[in-house]
């Protein structure tokens, strides 16, 4: 895949049942074993998980808000401090699209992503206020990739 674990974990939640089961693969799993989950914490996370991916990101939003509140007080806490945190809740079909446009992009590059629609949901979280903003028309992000060519710096959406 085109993408980091870390923007994985940092940018990106599932969304729908394909989005689910791509994303909650067992290098993900390791991966939140390797931060100091525990099996019961890492079940937990993973049910949460899959009850945003399948709600209604217009009817149930404030699932999605709840969850980028965890994801982004979890980063604030335990990596680093950044003045805004957003999520991109993704279906398969865009998580693959997303790993092919860093992929195409290759080592050490922009990476200017459009999901070729809009994507059913973003929230930005802004860390002094705890404010949140739901962003329904973002088609895509900009970012960067690493040395090996996989996303793993999200820099904005896309309009």
């Amino acid at each position: 895949m085109g993408i980091t674990l870390s923007f994985l974990i940092k940018h990106v939640r599932p969304l729908g049942e394909d989005g689910y089961t791509a994303y909650c693969t067992q290098d993900l799993i390791q991966q939140l074993g390797n931060l100091g989950f525990n099996a019961n914490e890492i079940a937990d996370i993973l049910a949460q998980w899959r009850q945003t991916a399948l709600s209604d990101p217009e009817g149930q939003s404030d699932r999605f808000v709840a969850a980028a509140q965890a994801v982004s007080e979890a980063r604030w806490g335990e990596l680093y401090n950044t003045d805004q945190s957003t999520i991109m809740f993704l279906t398969w079909a865009e998580l693959q699209s997303l790993s092919a446009a860093a992929a195409q992009a290759g080592a050490n590059a922009n990476v200017n992503w459009n999901s070729g629609g809009e994507i059913g949901i973003c929230v930005t979280i802004t860390r002094n206020s705890n404010a949140h903003h739901i962003r329904w028309n973002a088609t895509g992000c900009t970012g960067n990739t690493d040395g090996n060519g996989n996303m793993n710096h999200f820099t904005g959406l896309t309009p």
